[in-house]
């Protein structure tokens, strides 16, 4: 996997013209940016979960079957696929295999350098990483083609994003465009391992130090694309609350279970 550290927006995106003949927000190209304390992968394989492998899957489908039964007690005006009702599980924070991830380039960033400065201390700062994952070379499952997930490959999901009319105390804005989310799934066999090290040469990783985060968040904004919306904010809908309480009542389950 090629790592380059960068220090500008145009510089990211003219490596990316060169190395993929597009531009990043070509369509092809997805994107993750997350602190650099972090490796990428799904929720579910970071350790404060402490449930093996073994039961990773049971521990996975029992949260999303509580979160199921939560997002149905809302009455929505429209009935929700199981693409849907998985990436509004991840979106709420729901313990998963799928991995946040998102077609521009910005979303991305922005969410990385938040992510990055949240978990800053007085004396530790973490750089951004943005991931560039070129999808072309991922299966993907399209929404109208089957309702059962292909869990032996790499896949994309594309969920129809929901109208915030339908639900407004429910799905905010965030959850929409603004976002531009798609969904990342981690297959069992390889849960342990971050997608850079089982895929390669399907990902580029920019490395980002902190004192350049507020040069390129303005280099951005002069293209007309606002970084000031905050991507990362829970308090202002109460089912991440509700969420976190599923993953630990799902973890406390499986562990009771097998004894773990």
């Amino acid at each position: 996997m090629t790592e380059l550290m960068v220090s500008s927006y145009s510089e990211i995106c003219d490596y990316i013209k060169r190395v993929y003949e597009q531009g990043p927000n070509s369509g092809d190209l997805f994107y993750r940016g997350i602190c650099g304390e972090y490796r990428l992968l799904p929720s579910i394989a970071y350790d404060w979960v402490g449930v093996p492998v073994l039961h990773i899957e049971e521990l996975s489908g029992l949260a999303q079957s509580s979160f199921d039964q939560l997002i149905e007690s809302q009455n929505l005006t429209q009935q929700l696929t199981d693409y849907q009702l998985r990436f509004l599980g991840r979106h709420f924070g729901l313990v998963s295999t799928y991995i946040d991830i998102t077609f521009d380039i910005t979303v991305a960033l922005q969410f990385g350098i938040e992510a990055a400065e949240n978990k800053k201390k007085p004396d530790a700062s973490f750089p951004l990483h943005l991931y560039c994952i070129d999808g072309t070379e991922i299966e993907r499952i399209e929404q109208d083609t089957t309702t059962t997930l292909d869990k032996s490959q790499l896949a994309i999901l594309r969920p129809k994003l929901i109208l915030e009319s339908d639900n407004p105390s429910l799905i905010g804005e965030r959850t929409q465009t603004i976002q531009c989310a798609r969904l990342l799934y981690q297959p069992i066999e390889t849960l342990l391992y971050p997608l850079d090290e089982t895929y390669p040469n399907k990902l580029l990783k920019f490395i980002i130090s902190p004192d350049k985060f507020s040069d390129i968040k303005k280099e951005i904004e002069q293209t007309g694309t606002s970084m000031t919306t905050d991507l990362l904010i829970q308090s202002e809908n109460p089912i991440f609350n509700v969420v976190r309480k599923i993953n630990s009542e799902s973890v406390n389950e499986i562990k009771a279970k097998y004894k773990i």
